[in-house]
């Protein structure tokens, strides 16, 4: 089967129109008849099986409602989105699922999505913003002649005020799909069997995930013992005669086309030769988590260093990727865990012993429902092995480096910060001896560096910055952050969050990017961007001297005393565990395994288990996390 992705491919008859437009409304009525709004309705969720059949696909933004329940969080496809939800409006999931698939009739018909971003409009001006201002204020006008009907409909389903849309009983009514073009009349699509006719399903939020984390499935033969139904109107059986013309993508076909629509980085298979390579000190590294997953499943995507390469145009793929969104954090109350860890901390065992440093560290990553795995981890234990002359009296020789990089748009940017921002750091160090100055010279330098390479490259990836070192010998625990990853340290069972989000909910974060130049849409810098500050992310950065940034490398840097007698642990993580589990919360899920004496303090296996927790309470994002305990020399 195929999608009707119409980026490649002219445009269907109103006959084929007709008939898909009828099938997807039949899905949409089952859907919200039992209270589910898709999110997402795009060409490239609407599967065409080889005889025709239309079928409705990911179901990734999808969301249970309450009766006349208004939606405010920002999800789904630009080109694809209703004026309401563009302008950051609370809006009716139904109503905006109409919308789309009023959007989606359009692109099929006419080849393209009913607006585009204004030609010539640059990237640091934001393409988006742009395709938000059209949906909202721009007529519809047909590009080739269409049937009157059709032509009808499409307004009347793409109405700027949702008030004013025609919902979803009125499109199963609308004339012009009551009579195929140029056949006499026919009966409505029907809606679905009643309720004696079908057992409602219950779907747990574990359900989900183990589906979404399935590594194989058996294949099922449709079952052809079934006499197909008579009457005209039963799904895939009435069809345009035209169907033969369609082009049907073949299973591998299929496959390479879902992972480069889903790839959000322009990445070429030779790529990344402006990226000259460090010495590699092997020995250093006692433990360097790059491209492995840390689940059970494999990940196929990650381990070719060329990634995969864009087909396609970019502005085109820009609008027509789903901006997904996190699941809400549960508005709980918790309190400090009470649970004395005293006798236990000394007794973990598992990860990697740090011994000059006194400190015991675990790791471990997972893809979670992403197709690619953009997180990167690094952490060195004696960050003096790192120079070319090894020296028992460098003054690096106290430092350990712990760092997580969280890529977005790709994971080329998040890998070279990997392969070297540890030693970019550790020369600024030694040339101006501060290590506040090393560190912020360091991510000034490195993203000037990074940008001309992914210019060359036309890569749009960008990655935020989570760098910690550890001092052993003053016992200071330094801080540095770009972005929306996080360090967290329990102090005596409270969890003291050391590190501040740059996001746009931040005030100061927002006003700053205003003051740039940028916009805030959706929640998103120029309705992209989540984060306000990050390495890489070319289209919102100057080609100049980088001082008209829109965001900006620039690190928030902090400095803490280690208190021996109080100070258990540090967690690390990238924002797919903080989106979804609190600070507190985290302290004191790591506090209780602790304490679980049948587990034997295992860290690596509560490592595991704070990321597989977050995919339990439904984090869709990539999940890095990294546990430091302390006063462990064992």
């Amino acid at each position: 089967q195929s999608d009707l992705n119409s980026s490649r491919s002219k445009p269907l008859s109103d006959e084929q129109v007709w008939d898909i437009a009828r099938q997807i409304l039949r899905g949409l009525k089952y859907l919200h008849d039992n209270s589910v709004v898709h999110g997402d309705i795009k060409p490239n969720n609407i599967l065409v099986s080889d005889d025709g059949m239309v079928k409705i696909a990911d179901f990734g933004v999808s969301k249970m409602i309450k009766k006349d329940e208004m939606r405010i969080d920002t999800a789904g496809t630009p080109a694809f989105m209703p004026p309401e939800l563009c302008g950051g409006e609370a809006y009716d999931g139904k109503l905006a699922d109409m919308y789309a698939l009023g959007a989606t009739l359009y692109c099929i018909r006419c080849g393209h999505p009913p607006f585009v971003s204004t030609k010539g409009c640059t990237p640091a001006k934001n393409k988006l913003s742009s395709l938000y201002y059209r949906i909202q204020n721009d007529p519809i006008t047909f590009t080739i002649p269409v049937a009157e009907g059709l032509t009808n409909l499409l307004e009347g389903l793409m109405k700027k005020n949702p008030t004013e849309r025609i919902n979803l009983l009125g499109a199963m009514k609308h004339y012009w799909l009551q009579r195929r073009p140029n056949v006499s009349n026919i009966e409505a699509p029907c809606c679905p069997l009643i309720h004696s006719y079908y057992n409602k399903v219950e779907i747990t939020d574990e359900d989900i995930l183990l589906s979404i984390h399935r590594i194989k499935a058996d294949h099922v033969s449709p079952d052809t013992s079934v006499e197909s139904v008579k009457h005209s109107d039963t799904i895939g059986q009435v069809r345009p005669a035209q169907w033969h013309n369609v082009r049907v993508m073949g299973g591998i076909e299929s496959e390479r086309r879902l992972r480069i629509f889903h790839q959000q980085a322009s990445l070429k298979t030779h790529s990344f030769a402006a990226i000259p390579k460090k010495n590699q000190v092997p020995n250093a590294l006692q433990v360097a988590c790059d491209y492995s997953d840390g689940s059970d499943e494999s990940d196929n995507f990650c381990d070719s260093p060329g990634g995969i390469s864009q087909v396609g145009d970019k502005e085109f793929d820009l609008v027509m990727n789903t901006l997904s969104q996190q699941p809400k954090i549960n508005n709980i109350h918790l309190r400090t865990d009470e649970a004395i860890l005293d006798a236990n901390i000394g007794s973990v065992t598992g990860g990697a012993i740090f011994s000059t440093l006194g400190i015991r560290v675990s790791h471990h990553i997972a893809r979670g429902s992403r197709l690619d795995q953009e997180d990167r981890v690094t952490l060195v234990q004696d960050m003096s092995e790192l120079l070319p002359n090894k020296s028992t009296s460098s003054p690096m020789r106290q430092y350990g480096y712990f760092a997580v990089f969280d890529g977005h748009n790709g994971y080329r940017c998040a890998n070279a910060l990997h392969e070297r921002f540890h030693f970019d750091l550790i020369s600024q160090f030694m040339a101006l001896g501060d290590m506040h100055k090393a560190i912020d010279t360091a991510c000034r330098e490195f993203d000037k560096f990074i940008c001309q390479g992914l210019r060359q490259e036309s890569d749009t990836s960008g990655s935020t910055g989570l760098i910690i070192l550890l001092d052993s010998l003053n016992g200071k625990l330094t801080v540095a952050n770009v972005g929306d990853s996080r360090c967290v340290l329990s102090r005596g069972g409270a969890a003291m969050v050391l590190t501040t989000d740059h996001r746009v909910t931040n005030n100061t974060e927002r006003r700053r990017i205003i003051a740039r130049g940028g916009n805030i849409k959706n929640n998103r810098v120029n309705g992209v961007l989540a984060v306000t500050r990050a390495f890489g992310d070319v289209q919102h950065k100057d080609i100049g001297d980088g001082k008209h940034n829109i965001i900006d490398p620039i690190p928030d840097i902090s400095s803490y005393d280690i208190q021996n007698a109080l100070d258990e642990f540090l967690v690390l993580a990238s924002d797919g565990l903080w989106d979804i589990m609190l600070p507190q919360q985290v302290v004191n899920f790591v506090r209780k395994s602790l304490s679980v004496k049948k587990q034997h303090n295992n860290i690596d296996l509560i490592t595991k288990n704070v990321v597989n927790e977050a995919l339990r309470l439904g984090s869709v994002d990539n999940v890095s996390v990294v546990i430091i305990i302390f006063n462990n020399k064992k």
